[in-house]
């Protein structure tokens, strides 16, 4: 009898590497090579999201074959409906699903899903392997933990599997070449040196069932880096929750930036950076030293200390995140910091405060929405009565799945969060795409202001400006750009559509540079700062043309200009130093050169389409800003 198919699928639009199932075929090579005479993995992986509706393609898939399903929370809908869609072309086929969007403790899934053979809880690396041992021998499932499975028209939900002691059980899909087949199209690596999270923050799984920090061999994790930069992957995923945790993430570093340097990649480095700030500054420095893109990611998820209370987290230390803005500061590169709204506890002004906290300091916001995920303590029913949580099923736009959005809570209305969201909206187009970045904090500096408070003020001149009509507008691309920021809040409320929120903006912005109107949208700017705000001209001239210089657009050359004041110095004084001085006290000539080593301005149309065009980025280099 000739072997059987073996399927490995994880759709997703991004083109990184599916690690977790790299990690199921290696554990068979290694530990049961006699199952290949049984089980055929040379098999095309099926990660388009596209083949969901092409049922040519999907009649192919003819012979019973066995299908294993990476389920996370974008792609969980999309994998379930392969499943059956896959069914009703052969029955015989063998359907498992597993990943963190399976539920550890019940074998509901498996209930709701008709068309699903198998679904495993928590780790699967030695549970996927004892089933397709048990499928190929005896086929006994109750022998496997951490399984659920049919059983006579049944579902037999097993008992619970421990976690793997030793990570050195899983050997490497990289160096074993069980992943040569998606290069050279998967641009972004994933890498894991250890494995789990001490902490056990409400709305994330990692630590409610990873609780224990495990580490993989070190041997193997340099092995693996050389491998990706020795195969010019241009970007790495640590894909660890914590990477500074461990004393040797520093050795781990250093190795990489060893490597950079001997094949010039990887070019950009994403990870999670653990609380520790000795750490955390020398892995920065080293990756700053080796020209190897970072962004400093600071997951505060809020300052309110009632609201973190709430999702049993601890507020991050102020001298780590400080120290480590300076650093990433000082060489201008982006400052991320991470904020979640609807969370328990939170309200629109706590919010205002957490942005006002993010500009100060010289950080993106990056806000996401509450969503419950299985596996958290926000998923059970006694946190959620307890904090009034109020929640909806949304379709992501991003993704075509269906998610569970905190609307509401016990500290904010529905009305407060449409409020919220809105606001956000806004943030994003303003600061997020740079748009009025350094306008927003010239006003702020100037008038003795907080950045949000400008930001609200504009905002609500926009809203004003919408219910007017004729000649009694007075600002029509402001009062277009609120409209629009309003359907997308109603698109979110009314129709049940979520999207990563920093991409709200993304179509509007583009329109406005397909349309060139940033000259008309700057004019408007300008008469609001002069009429309404008395900002001194003078000052004002120089702001904007800043502001006009950095903005990626098609239709903006790239030149230097002489400013009649030192607008970096004056962007760049500390406000823990005595205050912020007017950009009067700044006089003097400067050069302002502004360069587009990256090709952003021919590319606009390609912002946070994938990890190479992310916000992060998204601003010239000048001056102010680093982008080599």
């Amino acid at each position: 009898m000739p072997p059987m198919d073996v399927y490995r699928v994880h759709l997703n639009s991004n083109k990184i590497i599916p690690l977790a199932l790299g990690n199921m075929t290696a554990m068979v090579r290694r530990h049961r090579p006699d199952l290949l005479e049984m089980l055929n993995f040379n098999t095309p992986w099926l990660t388009e999201r596209q083949i969901l509706g092409d049922q040519a393609f999907l009649q192919r898939f003819e012979k019973p074959s066995i299908f294993l399903m990476s389920d996370y929370v974008w792609n969980l809908q999309a994998h379930t409906r392969l499943s059956r869609a896959l069914k009703a072309v052969n029955p015989g086929h063998v359907i498992i699903h597993g990943g963190p969007a399976i539920s550890y403790g019940t074998a509901d899934f498996l209930q709701e899903n008709a068309w699903v053979d198998f679904s495993v809880h928590g780790e699967g690396e030695v549970t996927c392997l004892e089933l397709l041992t048990q499928w190929c021998t005896q086929r006994d499932y109750r022998k496997v933990p951490g399984l659920s499975f049919r059983e006579n028209g049944q579902v037999v939900f097993g008992e619970k599997r421990e976690r793997i002691a030793d990570l050195a059980l899983i050997p490497s899909p990289y160096l074993g070449g069980d992943l040569d087949a998606l290069l050279p199209e998967f641009y972004c690596a994933v890498v894991e040196t250890n494995r789990g999270c001490p902490y056990k923050c409400a709305y994330c799984s990692w630590g409610f069932y990873l609780r224990k920090v495990i580490k993989h061999d070190l041997d193997q994790v340099f092995a693996e880096l050389e491998w990706i930069a020795a195969h010019h992957i241009p970007s790495l995923w640590i894909a660890d929750a914590n990477f500074g945790i461990l004393e040797r993430d520093i050795a781990i570093t250093e190795h990489l930036c060893r490597l950079k340097e001997r094949y010039g990649f990887p070019k950009n480095v994403i990870t999670n950076f653990a609380n520790n700030k000795r750490r955390s500054m020398e892995i920065s420095r080293l990756l700053i030293g080796a020209r190897i893109a970072t962004s400093l990611g600071v997951a505060m998820q809020t300052t309110d200390e009632t609201t973190l209370k709430n999702i049993r987290r601890k507020p991050v230390a102020e001298d780590y995140y400080l120290t480590l803005r300076d650093e990433y500061v000082r060489h201008q590169l982006p400052v991320m910091t991470h904020f979640i709204i609807g969370l328990p506890g939170s309200t629109y002004a706590s919010f205002i405060k957490d942005i006002e906290f993010a500009l100060t300091e010289k950080m993106y916001p990056q806000v996401f929405p509450a969503i419950v995920l299985p596996n958290t303590a926000m998923a059970e029913k006694e946190y959620r009565q307890r904090h009034g949580i109020v929640t909806e099923k949304f379709i992501s736009r991003d993704y075509d799945e269906e998610w569970e959005v905190v609307v509401a809570a016990a500290s904010f209305s529905r009305e407060e969060y449409r409020r919220i969201h809105l606001y956000c909206a806004w943030l994003h187009f303003a600061v997020c795409y740079r748009t009025l970045k350094y306008l927003i904090y010239f006003a702020a500096v100037e008038q003795g202001r907080t950045q949000t408070q400008v930001l609200e003020d504009l905002l609500e001149k926009g809203v004003a400006e919408t219910g007017k009509t004729g000649g009694a507008v007075r600002y029509p691309i402001l009062r277009n750009i609120v409209m629009v920021l309003h359907a997308k809040a109603a698109e979110f409320f009314d129709q049940k559509i979520c999207m990563v929120l920093r991409r709200n903006p993304r179509e509007l912005y583009l329109a406005m540079d397909a349309g060139n109107e940033w000259a008309g949208f700057y004019q408007e700017l300008a008469a609001i700062f002069k009429q309404d705000f008395g900002l001194p001209e003078d000052l004002l001239t120089t702001a904007l043309c800043v502001q006009k210089s950095i903005l990626p657009s098609r239709h903006h050359g790239v030149a230097e200009q002489l400013l009649d004041h030192d607008f970096r110095s004056y962007y760049f004084q500390e406000p823990r130093a005595g205050g912020r001085r007017s950009l009067r006290h700044f006089s003097g000539h400067m050069s302002f050169a502004v360069k587009d080593p990256k090709n952003i301005c021919a590319n606009v149309e390609l912002v946070e389409t994938g990890m190479r065009m992310l916000l992060n980025n998204f601003e010239l280099d000048s001056p102010l800003w680093r982008n080599e």
